[in-house]
């Protein structure tokens, strides 16, 4: 499971002797307008135009080509994928089919660390197509400030009747287990008035009020600049409350869904054995 952990910012240190490398020598005729990312000891060569374009913060810093900055809570796999990711390809469909399920981690990874609104964006949008297991909708959530994933995820155990087993509990946290159940049982209140997924939206609201709040502060901080341009659009339209609504029954959908197959799957597995037991005694008598 990738960090938590998220600082805002990098730490250079200009204090490093200089380092070349065969990773450096890959982007020669870029080096006269780079910097030198350290990351777990290794050095990069990143043009430093891709990193004042790509993040506010890092532009902020004002590094010089030459600099030697250090790159803390990065791996090198991690940073691999995320350079493959902010170098350019010659076409796009091509460029984002290039990456895997554990890049995409790395590269929302990356970008959360160090805002690359527009890198983590594509990231979340690639790793929706993929996930979903609804632990690991909560513990990305909870990591990269992603509140539809939290959204789905809690929706998801809510509605789900299985018990939550101790090593799950330890994913998404012991106090949201504890809210899970609890919401669990309200939702046996429910009584047909108003639609479904309203009434378990207030119940998450309820329940997980402190975490949504924190989680819509830091969300909204990774905002790219095409973002808030569409947002004030639809603001102006009106649209984003339909929208959400939208949204929110068409999650509910899939998972009531998901729900309905798995209790089909799983009525269909008693009747085979049911069946089984009752040929064997058939002819056994």
């Amino acid at each position: 499971m990738v960090s938590a952990r998220a600082p805002a910012s990098i730490v250079p240190s200009r204090q490093m002797p200089s380092l070349c490398s065969s990773q450096s020598r890959r982007h020669g005729p870029h080096n006269s307008h780079a910097i030198t990312c350290l990351v777990e000891g290794h050095p990069f060569s990143v043009p430093l135009s891709l990193c004042v374009a790509g993040s506010k913060d890092f532009a902020a810093r004002n590094y010089t080509p030459c600099d030697i900055v250090a790159l803390p809570g990065a791996t090198v796999d991690d940073f691999r994928a995320f350079l493959r990711f902010l170098l350019p390809v010659s076409t796009a469909s091509t460029h984002t089919n290039r990456f895997c399920k554990q890049d995409w981690l790395s590269i929302l990874k990356l970008s959360t660390l160090w805002r690359f609104n527009d890198a983590r964006k594509a990231a979340i949008e690639k790793l929706d197509e993929v996930l979903e297991d609804p632990f690991e909708f909560v513990a990305l959530g909870k990591a990269h400030y992603v509140r539809r994933w939290l959204m789905t995820g809690y929706a998801f155990l809510a509605m789900c009747e299985d018990v939550i087993a101790e090593k799950d509990s330890g994913i998404i946290g012991h106090l949201s287990t504890v809210r899970i159940y609890i919401i669990r049982h309200s939702l046996q209140s429910w009584d047909g008035c108003r639609p479904f997924p309203d009434f378990l939206d207030e119940q998450l609201g309820i329940s997980f009020s402190d975490e949504f709040s924190g989680m819509d502060k830091r969300e909204a901080s990774f905002k790219t600049d095409e973002d808030i341009r569409v947002e004030k659009d639809r603001m102006t339209e009106g649209l984003i409350i339909q929208e959400e609504r939208d949204e929110r029954i068409e999650r509910e959908t899939k998972i009531e869904r998901r729900r309905s197959n798995e209790a089909r799957q799983r009525r269909r597995s008693i009747q085979l054995e049911y069946s089984a037991d009752a040929l064997a005694m058939r002819f056994s008598g």
